[in-house]
């Protein structure tokens, strides 16, 4: 996995894209893991041993994911460089390379029958493939760069880390129901619950009176969405959120969101 983005770059800029060899992508990887992480794993031989030897499944997914950290800033620095001439469009470059190395990483997860998939720059199970390109891409593109909707894509982007191996379900529907609550605010709605926010916006006439019945069954299903944690403790002798749960929780909360955002240009 480390080596397969340098060995698949296009030569679309030899000024640009060299420095995109595998030993340097190696160690760029490795300083954004050890940050990410919060401690050093790794041996002498750097990132591809650890990858080989020792890294665990969460582990894996993230030093996956850091290639595209770790390329982009090699990029940032090169195009900082004085001596740097110019060439293709450094953005272009860039998504050519990111393109490549997501290729070669899928055609070898698909060569080993691992059920997981790289979607952008996230590995997502490839049994959510469909609803990220319906529901989890459209939210972000929604929220990305406007900051109306900088908490509500914190929220959501925690509620994705939290479903990733090593995560907390019962965190991902805390976050969801957040990314939720964060929308609503957005619109312009006041409370201090989705109950009472969508109250609020019925006031306000912020949902439109056709939309009551909508109103009502995202009130039940963000309900479910924001249940405290606690109710599914011990002291009511009730499993643990599941990973199931979870996923139904980030689906519930997005397709909301999406329709929300929807209705404000209607």
């Amino acid at each position: 996995m480390v080596w397969a983005g340098a060995d698949n770059v296009p030569a679309v800029d030899i000024d640009l894209m060299r420095r995109l060899d595998a030993s340097t992508l190696a160690r760029q990887q490795a300083a954004v893991l050890v940050r990410e992480w919060g401690r050093v794993e790794f041996t002498s031989n750097g990132l591809p041993d650890y990858l080989v030897r020792k890294a665990t499944d969460d582990e894996v997914v993230d030093i996956i994911e850091s290639w595209f950290v770790a390329a982009t800033q090699i990029v940032a620095l090169v195009t900082s460089n004085d001596s740097y001439g110019g060439g293709w469009s450094e953005r272009e470059a860039l998504n050519a390379a990111s393109e490549a190395y997501r290729n070669r990483v899928n055609e070898i997860l698909d060569d080993h029958d691992i059920a997981w998939q790289l979607v952008g720059d996230e590995m997502i199970p490839r049994s959510s493939t469909a609803m990220h390109a319906t529901i989890i891409e459209p939210v972000l593109a929604l929220t990305t760069g406007d900051a109306r909707y900088s908490n509500v894509e914190k929220a959501y982007q925690a509620a994705l880390r939290e479903l990733k191996p090593g995560g907390s379900p019962s965190d991902a529907i805390t976050d969801a129901a957040t990314s939720l609550q964060e929308m609503l605010e957005a619109l312009g709605a006041r409370g201090n619950a989705l109950g009472s926010l969508l109250a609020d916006l019925r006031k306000r006439e912020l949902l439109s009176p056709y939309d009551s019945k909508l109103a009502e069954a995202i009130n039940a299903l963000g309900d479910w969405v924001s249940a405290d944690r606690s109710s599914r403790g011990d002291a009511h002798h009730v499993r643990e959120a599941s990973r199931d749960d979870a996923w139904l929780a980030v689906r519930v909360a997005g397709a909301l969101i999406l329709r929300l955002a929807a209705g404000r240009t209607r």
